[in-house]
């Protein structure tokens, strides 16, 4: 449950924010430590989820595959840092699934080494 969720939240480590800017509409009704992410929808069918709106992947233009380079015109693929932008960063995040796509058909989930990503640039290009 959101509330059980919670409380393995507070054992791991200290709950700093509960969502920061995030929409009432995208939060758990009176557990607002939990946001909801994907294609969740309401009892009437509406997408109540961070990211349901998010554009599918570009496609690559050699493979014809859908692909993780982001296209800027596009704005797609859409990244969450899971507040990792915060100094410090958060020691960890806690994500619940209540349902996933069938294996093989798509809704995967990718991770992004934002350490070896600054290390491989440009030293002139770090800030």
């Amino acid at each position: 449950s959101p509330t059980t969720l919670v409380e393995l939240s507070h054992a791991v480590g200290d709950v700093v924010e509960k969502n920061p800017g995030v929409a009432p509409e995208y939060l758990i009704p009176n557990v607002p430590e939990v946001q909801v992410i994907g294609n969740a929808k309401d009892e009437r069918g509406e997408l109540r989820a961070m990211f349901s709106r998010a554009p599918p992947l570009p496609t690559d233009d050699v493979t014809g595959e859908p692909t993780l380079r982001y296209d800027p015109d596009a704005r797609s693929p859409v990244w969450h840092t899971d507040q990792a932008f915060r100094d410090p960063p958060p020691f960890a995040s806690l994500l619940y699934c209540k349902k996933s796509p069938p294996i093989g058909a798509g809704g995967d989930t990718a991770f992004a080494d934002m350490t070896a990503a600054c290390n491989a640039l440009d030293p002139n290009r770090r800030a």
